[in-house]
């Protein structure tokens, strides 16, 4: 059990360390046109969910 733990520990700090070395861009090669959502209901079975609709545009140089 000990072993599970400390391989999982281990595991999380490696994953956790590496975000650091990731690049993000500052400006995105898109803009965001429009958004918009929806949320819905399914009477029969109370299935429940939202439908959501992004329209971006590509960025001119």
């Amino acid at each position: 059990m000990k072993a599970i733990k400390l391989v999982s520990i281990t595991v999380i700090i490696v994953n956790l360390s590496q975000c650091r070395s990731i690049n993000i861009e500052k400006e995105p090669p898109f803009q965001l046109k429009k958004s918009a959502y929806k949320n819905w209901v399914d009477g029969i079975q109370e299935v429940r969910g939202a439908n959501i609709q992004i329209k971006l545009s590509k960025k001119q140089p």
